[in-house]
């Protein structure tokens, strides 16, 4: 089974084209697009006063797809650039030499589990709506160590996965595909398809908790259950999105590979999960910038309003002044 993945993996995930193609530059657009993007979103998120737990998440979530979003434009920016034919080197000095591999196992890692984590971060805040933010805090933030860990982790299988090939030659373009091992090549991608099924259920579980609970509560619990809702809307793009144009695409990917059949050209996988980086960054920052003009519109309004009582006080004071002025005095003398 390994042999025949390996084969369609050479075939299909890396091979040699006479020159460049439309999608490679999309690629390359829409990689700066998600850095640009998403670093935006992180300086939105760390300039608020107060982080709240989610936004936590969120703003690693931002780092991950900036990440993502780079090593998408250094790998096709690098495939435009090489000479392909008869240009070979070895698997770990691919590694060292271009940034974009390890960029793709940090980013992807770290997405993931950010996405799988908000969703846990969801279920427990609707839970516990009430209880001590401090655990949940608490929680959070064990989380976030957590992410780091397993993202070093694959980081580092993917690494080592490239130095047990030892002086084994492949393209110069350094497809990932033949740089690291087959099995670390699935595996990577199997485990972020299933935890991205596994998200999609617990958040829908999440929502339909939530709707059931706030047709149950009344008062401050109904008030805190609102603003739960509000922060889950927002959170629910980037589940949904993530699962539709990065799950999917790499569950048909994973599939042709085990049955050996090419139905689905990886170029157009990467691009569309490309895509997807930057959405929740331009829809969070398109939001903030409504909010802030709103908020600036409010004050413009209250301060116009100040300024113009103030001046009709002034302009009611200097006419009765110009009556008193002009008003003739009675005479105080008897006739």
């Amino acid at each position: 089974l390994l042999h025949k993945m390996k084969t369609t993996m050479n075939t299909t995930d890396a091979y040699c084209p006479n020159k460049a193609n439309t999608i490679w530059s999309l690629n390359i657009i829409f990689g700066i697009i998600a850095f640009i993007s998403n670093v935006c979103l992180l300086a939105v998120v760390l300039r608020e006063r107060q982080i709240k737990r989610t936004q936590k998440l969120v703003a690693a979530y931002a780092v991950g797809c900036a990440i993502s979003g780079a090593g998408f434009a250094a790998a096709f920016i690098r495939r435009i650039t090489i000479i392909c034919k008869q240009n070979y080197i070895m698997p770990l000095e691919c590694m060292y030499k271009t940034p974009h591999l390890t960029l793709y196992a940090v980013g992807e890692s770290l997405t993931s589990l950010c996405v799988f984590f908000m969703s846990i971060d969801r279920l427990v805040a609707i839970i516990y709506s009430n209880k001590i933010k401090q655990w949940k805090k608490y929680l959070t933030n064990r989380l976030l160590v957590l992410t780091v860990i397993l993202t070093s982790a694959d980081v580092l299988w993917a690494w080592m996965s490239a130095w047990q090939k030892g002086n084994r030659l492949i393209l110069a373009l350094c497809y990932r595909a033949q740089v690291v091992s087959s099995t670390y090549y699935v595996t990577h991608f199997l485990w972020s398809s299933i935890l991205g099924y596994v998200t999609l259920i617990l958040y829908s579980f999440t929502i339909a908790f939530l709707r059931k609970k706030r047709s149950t509560s009344s008062g401050i619990r109904s008030i805190q259950l609102k603003r739960e809702a509000l922060i889950s809307k927002r959170i629910m793009i980037i589940v949904f999105f993530t699962f539709i144009l990065q799950n999917v695409p790499t569950s048909l990917r994973l599939y042709a590979m085990f049955t050996h059949h090419v139905f689905f050209v990886p170029d157009q996988l990467w691009c569309v999960h490309c895509i997807n980086l930057s959405i929740y960054a331009i829809y969070y920052i398109a939001i903030s910038l409504n909010i802030k003009k709103f908020l600036m519109k409010i004050r413009f309004l209250s301060k116009s309003s100040k300024t113009q009582h103030f001046s009709s006080g002034i302009t009611m004071k200097i006419f009765s002044l110009q009556e008193n002025i002009v008003k003739p005095k009675r005479s105080t003398i008897k006739g």
